[in-house]
């Protein structure tokens, strides 16, 4: 009965020291692709945004202020569950600043 337990506790040991640091390894690689990808898209929307010439920059900043006020108004909120007052109407924000002359960034798929 102990030569079973002893053999079961080995072959145990065995198995974990080759997959136990395979499935630990598994997330660290997700997590750099992830971070990779997070990465290029900050590196396109910074270049995309350093584009802009300075008189550009400060009608962002104006149409940011008008779009989101419009964005937040109650009456353009959108009834979800969970947020008794809704949430911000992002759709109308991004319309908004694009008939203002301030497209936002979007990736290109």
């Amino acid at each position: 009965m102990k030569i079973k337990i002893i053999t079961l506790m080995i072959f145990c040991i065995g198995l974990s020291s080759c997959t136990l640091p395979m499935i630990l390894a598994h997330p660290t690689i997700e997590r750099w692709a992830d971070k990779r990808t997070i990465e290029k898209y900050d590196e396109a929307r910074d270049a995309y945004y350093d584009k802009e010439t300075q008189e550009q920059k400060q009608l962002r900043k104006e149409n940011l202020i008008i779009c989101n006020e419009l964005s937040e108004r109650p009456e353009n909120r959108i009834p979800r569950k969970g947020f008794p007052n809704g949430i911000s109407n992002q759709q109308l924000y991004r319309d908004c600043m694009k008939k203002r002359g301030s497209p936002l960034f979007e990736r290109k798929k």
